[in-house]
């Protein structure tokens, strides 16, 4: 930036500042450290080149005018600026990365006030959260105040679905600029990364050639760490998926629609139905569930999710599928209805009115053989069977083929 003037920045078409703030941002994607020697801001008028500016300030909510822009803009993160009086105290985390660097400078005149992030990847076949910039712990550099003077952000892809764990990639250094002129600034910035020798001088290439007997021990120790990081990061993805599909269960007390219907057929599963299938549809039930019982080969189940309580039609739906099935010429199969009653009141000071049907309501289902299971229920019959082992499903689907009215307990 110390070497990014007006005359120089003004010489640039908007166009390619894109290109720049592209670039910018698409090695820290890809992994890579990029380290910006800041400078005061300034603002210029636009050439003309490219489409205008109007950069938008995140804390008044105001606008620049048309065409104009600052020397930061090629950057893929909005700092704010705020200049001083000359301040001499610089303080650096002990275990910056570029403490070399930092050593020789001796004086500031502004620092940073705050960043915003605003890194987006899109493709025309996929839509990709946003990267995030998060601050990196152990990289700042601040005056006796406390103001930054440099930070360095991480870019951290976000985990796509609760199955999988963020992933770190590049960072962004941003430090003070330099005493003496940008050369010698740039030599101790790549020394750090160990690119070149303090003194400026690349080492030969035959000198990779050369090692020594412990380094070589430790690369198998650091190839060996690195393999069981991959080995750690995979288990803790199964874990994690494992946990989630257990969290999942918890559907059954607040959803509705497709999700409750996903949820309950998981819930059935898990209870040793594993051929409880989701049907959906408007001329079909919500699941199908085989029994394989001495009255029944499978049973109709409707879901139905609701703010308060369910109603006597719902319960009606279920017979509507097994007239269906029967008109069919199929042996007569079990009605369920699974209703999630009250779904957004607190679970369990909430039972007793899931539980609660009036009793027109419970005489209709015992008349027309149907088994109602509150999905409440079906919840708890599912978290004894993941914590204390899964109930015999032949009895359980006779305990369901053996009820007509309400079914306070699984087994």
């Amino acid at each position: 930036m110390t070497t990014l003037d007006s005359v120089t920045l003004g010489r640039i078409e908007s166009s390619k500042r894109g290109v720049i703030h592209t670039a910018i941002r698409d090695r820290l994607i890809g992994k890579a450290t990029v380290v910006v020697i800041t400078a005061r801001r300034f603002w210029i008028k636009g050439n003309g080149g490219g489409s205008p500016d109007r950069l938008h300030d995140l804390r008044s909510h105001t606008f620049t005018p048309a065409h104009t822009y600052s020397n930061y803009h090629i950057l893929p993160v909005n700092l704010r600026i705020k200049n001083v009086e000359i301040g001499r105290v610089i303080n650096a985390d002990r275990d910056h990365s570029f403490k070399m660097y930092i050593d020789n400078i001796k004086k500031f005149s502004f620092y940073l006030e705050d960043s915003y992030s605003f890194m987006v990847t899109q493709s025309s076949k996929q839509l990709y959260k946003p990267y995030r910039l998060v601050r990196t712990k152990g990289q700042d550099i601040t005056d006796n105040a406390g103001h930054y003077l440099g930070f360095t952000l991480t870019a951290v892809k976000p985990a796509l679905t609760g199955f999988e764990l963020e992933e770190k990639r590049g960072q962004l250094v941003l430090l003070p600029p330099p005493m003496d002129g940008p050369d010698d600034a740039i030599e101790r910035i790549l020394s750090a990364c160990g690119k070149v020798s303090p003194s400026g001088e690349s080492p030969p290439a035959w000198v990779d050639s050369l090692s020594f007997t412990k380094a070589d021990l430790l690369q198998e120790d650091i190839s060996k760490l690195v393999g069981q990081i991959s080995k750690t990061r995979d288990e803790i993805n199964g874990l994690e998926r494992r946990k989630r599909a257990i969290l999942d269960h918890r559907r059954l007390l607040y959803a509705k629609g497709a999700e409750l219907e996903v949820a309950v057929v998981g819930a059935f599963k898990a209870l040793g139905f594993s051929g409880a299938e989701r049907v959906g549809g408007p001329d079909s039930p919500d699941c199908i569930l085989g029994m394989d019982t001495s009255d029944y080969r499978y049973g109709l189940v409707e879901v139905k999710g609701a703010d308060g309580r369910t109603k006597e039609q719902d319960i009606a739906q279920c017979i509507k599928w097994i007239d269906k099935a029967h008109d069919k010429g199929e042996k007569w199969p079990k009605p369920i209805f699974i209703p999630n009653q009250y779904r957004r009141m607190d679970y369990p000071s909430s039972l007793k009115d899931r539980l609660k049907f009036e009793e027109r309501e419970i005489d209709y289902a015992k008349k027309r053989g149907v088994c109602i299971i509150p999905s409440c229920v079906l919840y708890e019959a599912v978290k004894k069977a993941i914590d204390e082992g899964a109930p015999d499903k032949t009895q359980v689907a006779e305990k369901i083929a053996g009820t007509d009215g309400v079914l306070e307990s699984v087994f």
